[in-house]
């Protein structure tokens, strides 16, 4: 796992169309904290650090914003293609 300058998640070691793997693992992240909350747990331990669910939340969010005005102007990442207004 590896991350480039300004803080996208890079999973598929410098391959193309990364973004699938970016939403992916965001998608996963919210879900977990979706889970964790619904189960009444606060967070995780790693060694004698503490995260809570929110690390989840934020490191997903950071991603989605991230990827969005990528994703706008690849028309092969997004489906469609987008005009900006002149």
């Amino acid at each position: 796992m590896y991350g480039i300058a300004g803080g996208l998640i890079e999973l598929n070691n410098g391959g193309p169309k990364p973004l699938q793997y970016v939403a992916t693992a965001a998608f996963l992240a919210n879900l977990f904290a979706d889970y964790m909350d619904a189960d009444g747990v606060p967070g995780w331990n790693c060694g004698p650090t503490f995260y809570p669910s929110s690390t989840l939340r934020s490191f997903a969010t950071s991603q989605v914003l991230f990827v969005l005005p990528l994703s706008i102007h690849d028309s092969d990442t997004s489906g469609c293609h987008i005009t900006s207004p002149s």
